[in-house]
């Protein structure tokens, strides 16, 4: 997302809400929320180079460079894609992965 890196903020926590319609869940808007907020359109796209079959989540961002995909791993955990489709790899330290997380 070419987001600057700063010392006070080397490891950034974000928060991703994906919209549907209510009626036909189809994907309407999402909304970004870390080091730098989005908001814009998503889709739902089948297939990565690895995975025919995988179901990939594309942001749309607001600048040149074009969308976030997001690999749907379960109804819970998602994985930040590089721009050559695979999973981007963390560490020990820094991971690329989101969490569901419900609040009561």
């Amino acid at each position: 997302m070419n987001a600057p890196a700063s010392e006070a903020c080397n490891k950034v926590k974000c928060r991703v809400i994906l919209y549907q319609d209510p009626t036909t869940r189809a994907p309407t808007t999402y909304a970004w929320a870390g080091k730098t907020n989005l908001t814009g359109n998503w889709s739902i796209v089948e297939g990565t180079k690895t995975d025919p079959k995988a179901t990939v989540y594309q942001l749309q961002l607001p600048n040149p460079e074009g969308f976030l995909s997001l690999l749907k791993v379960d109804e819970n955990i998602l994985f930040l894609l590089g721009k050559d489709g695979r999973p981007l790899v963390g560490n020990i330290e820094f991971s690329y992965t989101l969490n569901r997380i419900v609040r009561k």
